[in-house]
């Protein structure tokens, strides 16, 4: 099976992130361990603001991950977690049960925003959206390849999620509320331009990973 390039993660049917263990399948994209800079970056901002019982969405929720981590580590939190794919929100929905979150959130099945209900503002709208361009998808390695296309695609740019996600949080976020979003390389400058361009954010925050490169970007909303 490994020299079909198949993922280990796959095989074994399971992936750890942030202390915890995950069900992975093929029809879901594997957590990155640089992806737990969220959970951190998301679990500082509520200490220092001092947040209680903060509204949180984390878009696009995959195996339920993020969600999980922090709803985990702040159960005092409101999760609501979206996935337009049906076959992910089953998977995030196993892994909750596997820690007995599946009452503590809310699994919405929808692209994007569209599972929301623009009347409940939120504090904090998290998203590690697809990023991957039309250019680089033939450069993947073997094993990337195997993940879904829905969860690695991000247009030609790359920035499709990225520009639709900012243009969007405004109309979901409560004032001074937070987007977080992970950072693929080399998508620093385009996402501070969006960030700048939609005039409903103040002083995006970039947060590097352990090679040095800028993975999570905090915006506040004005």
């Amino acid at each position: 099976m490994r020299c079909e390039h198949i993922p280990i993660q796959y095989l074994i049917k399971k992936v750890f992130f942030y202390g915890l263990e995950f069900k992975v399948t093929e029809e879901v994209f594997i957590p990155r361990p640089e992806t737990e800079i969220i959970v951190e970056a998301v679990l500082n901002t509520i200490r220092d603001k001092s947040m209680l019982n903060p509204q949180i969405v984390d878009i696009g929720t995959g195996c339920g991950n993020i969600a999980i981590s922090l709803t985990k580590h702040m159960t005092s939190c409101k999760m609501t977690a979206t996935d337009i794919s049906k076959i992910s929100l089953k998977i995030a929905k196993d892994n909750a049960k596997r820690y007995n979150l599946i009452n503590k959130i809310t699994f919405l099945e929808g692209d994007l925003f569209k599972p929301l209900d623009i009347k409940r503002k939120k504090d904090i709208i998290i998203s590690n959206p697809p990023y991957v361009s039309l250019n680089e998808l033939d450069n993947l390695q073997s094993e990337v390849k195997k993940e879904p296309k829905l969860a690695l695609f991000g247009g030609k740019d790359g920035l499709c999620f990225y520009k639709n996600i900012i243009n969007e949080a405004p109309l979901y976020l409560k004032s001074s509320g937070f987007l977080v979003l992970e950072l693929a390389k080399d998508r620093t400058n385009p996402v501070k331009d969006a960030i700048k361009d939609s005039l409903h954010f103040r002083n995006p925050t970039f947060i590097k990973d352990y090679n040095g490169i800028n993975r999570v970007v905090i915006a506040e909303k004005v």
